[in-house]
């Protein structure tokens, strides 16, 4: 295997063979779009406030949560539906992350797509559960490189779904977070490159976008290294504001001591910006990319008291299982027994719920 295979069997969001084409495979729910004014009176607005997200009164709000597998996916295992999102709600969350990735979007078309999302808008509400929209890419959007066909998107492609989106969820207060773009690399095995002033034009430029059609929009912002180094982010930022900063702190990505390489990487941005770790989990017997995700709860422990001392919100990887998909939460679709990640998060979500600001 040579070293362009084995780098991308480790970044995981491989599709299943058995995965369908068609789109009659698609069984949504057939929810009509959401009622705007049922929804903007249902949960009170988050907003950016200084380094801190914030109700409308002022009283500072710290989301904690999961990350959902891509809608298309769940539905190869019949779990797209209410029940899900009730599972999910009972495990403590209040908030979850749904990711779309550009090659869902290009097969599905927008309508099946924002159907999609719709349904996912009514079980929200109905489980008092916030939602990010997550734009899936993976890669390098500024040369056009990118882990697979699945991840790979192009700059009209993403502005154009984020206008769309923006559009029809402004008045959706159950969806304040749109994530832009799920992780940005260099793909150096590919010769490629990108830098923190390239990434961050595109990045404007999609957030302009967001603002033309919602200003009320969250949009979260992630680093390079896959969303993980955000080291230049301070001394060149962005023109826009209202954001906050998106990060993946995978165990592999910085190993102990942790807090002092978190400190260096993307910690120091919280003095500053709200900050939300839109993924990270591990898996002591993880096989997909053991470099990366394989650790113990002592990485576990670690990185949920980082996000407790700076005010972090969070959404752990992944409630979903499939064998492409690493670091599951649960070891079977039918009872959802946590794993030994899903246990340590699973508790610390309990452990919060009903707090003020939680």
């Amino acid at each position: 295997m040579d070293l362009y295979k084995r780098l991308f069997s480790c970044r995981f969001f491989i599709l299943p063979c058995t995965i369908s084409t068609t789109l009659a495979m698609v069984q949504c729910e057939n929810i009509a779009a959401p009622d705007s004014e049922s929804a903007s009176a249902y949960f009170g607005k988050v907003q950016v406030n200084g380094n801190v997200f914030t109700d409308t009164s002022g009283n500072t709000l710290i989301l904690k949560g999961l990350g959902l597998g891509d809608p298309y996916m769940v539905m190869q295992h019949n779990r797209w539906n209410e029940e899900y999102f009730r599972s999910a709600a009972s495990w403590g969350a209040r908030i979850l992350r749904i990711p779309i990735h550009p090659w869902t979007y290009r097969l599905l078309g927008d309508t099946s797509v924002f159907s999609i999302i719709d349904d996912a808008v009514v079980w929200a509400k109905k489980y008092k559960l916030y939602l990010i929209i997550d734009w899936h890419g993976d890669g390098n959007p500024v040369q056009g490189i990118y882990l697979s066909d699945y991840h790979s998107t192009t700059l009209n492609e993403t502005t154009g779904f984020w206008a769309k989106a923006a559009e029809r969820y402004k008045n959706e207060t159950c969806i304040p977070f749109y994530d832009i773009f799920n992780e940005v690399d260099a793909i150096a095995w590919e010769e490629g490159s990108i830098t923190w002033a390239q990434w961050k034009v595109m990045a404007d430029e999609i957030i302009d976008t967001i603002y033309a059609h919602n200003t009320k929009a969250i949009p979260l912002v992630g680093g390079l290294e896959f969303s993980y180094d955000l080291q230049d982010a301070m001394d060149d930022p962005l023109k826009n504001t209202g954001y906050a900063f998106s990060v993946h702190p995978y165990p592999g990505r910085a190993g102990p001591p942790y807090e002092q390489n978190w400190d260096r990487d993307f910690g120091f941005c919280a003095a500053t910006h709200p900050m939300m770790l839109t993924e990270f989990g591990f898996d002591p017997d993880d096989t997909i990319c053991p470099s990366i995700y394989v650790a113990d709860t002592v990485y576990g422990n670690a990185i949920l008291s980082y996000a407790d001392t700076y005010g972090m919100s969070w959404t752990a990887f992944v409630f979903f299982l499939d064998p492409y998909w690493p670091m599951p939460l649960f070891s079977d679709w039918d009872s959802l027994t946590p794993t030994v990640s899903g246990t340590l998060f699973r508790n610390a979500l309990l452990k919060g719920k009903g707090k003020t600001g939680y």
